[in-house]
């Protein structure tokens, strides 16, 4: 699994404007555990490594409000990676997903 945080141009600040608390928190990790083991078990799957680390990522990154690119394989719960913490916050988030199609398939 590859996880790259927000491309950042170099050319602009990407600080704060203002030292005051964003409105989101990071979910404790424990807790997207919890939920994540939870919504896993509720689908009869099985907790996987990349999932678990992708599901934190996309917690930090919803949280800091930033963006995140993910390109995982198949197998690894991704599905799942990004809604469970996407549940955690109050505000609605966008998820956009792709499949590369492999050579030759059309």
């Amino acid at each position: 699994m590859s996880v790259v945080p927000e491309l950042l141009d170099p050319d602009v600040s990407h600080e704060a404007e203002s030292d005051e608390p964003r409105p989101h928190t990071v979910p404790r990790n424990d807790e997207l555990r919890r939920m994540l083991a939870a919504a896993v078990e509720a689908v009869g799957g099985s907790e996987r490594a990349g999932q678990v680390d992708m599901a934190e990522a996309v917690g930090h990154a919803i949280s800091a409000r930033r963006h995140l690119l993910v390109q995982a394989g198949t197998g690894t719960g991704k599905s799942l990676a990004y809604l469970v913490p996407a549940l955690m916050h109050d505000e609605p988030v966008i998820v956009s997903t792709a499949r590369a199609r492999p050579a030759g398939s059309g």
